[in-house]
């Protein structure tokens, strides 16, 4: 059984990646794929079963090896700033709540 993604497609992610730090900044996923599937043309080696992988739009060159996609620990959540301060939401409460 495959793993449930921790992202969607259509989601933006930071990449970061110790291996190839050149490439790592804020993406969107456009695809997820599992299981070392061939996956636009490229083949994803060293797979674990039922885990999710995904292509964040572009295709890494090598010498002998490519891929165009990337595991969970490799992705980050890319979480939107708050329009208010720590202080301004901690003031928005309704303190006769409070007990």
């Amino acid at each position: 059984m495959n793993k449930q993604p921790k992202f969607r497609i259509g989601e933006e992610v930071i990449l970061q990646s110790k291996d190839l730090p050149e490439y790592n900044g804020k993406y969107t996923i456009s695809g997820i794929t599992y299981d070392g599937e061939i996956y636009k043309g490229v083949e994803v080696g060293a797979v674990l079963k039922g885990v999710p992988y995904y292509d964040l739009g572009f295709l890494v060159e090598g010498k002998s090896w490519n891929f165009a996609v990337w595991s969970e620990p490799c992705i980050r959540k890319n979480y939107r700033t708050s329009s208010m301060s720590f202080s301004e939401m901690i003031n928005s409460f309704d303190k006769s709540n409070v007990k």
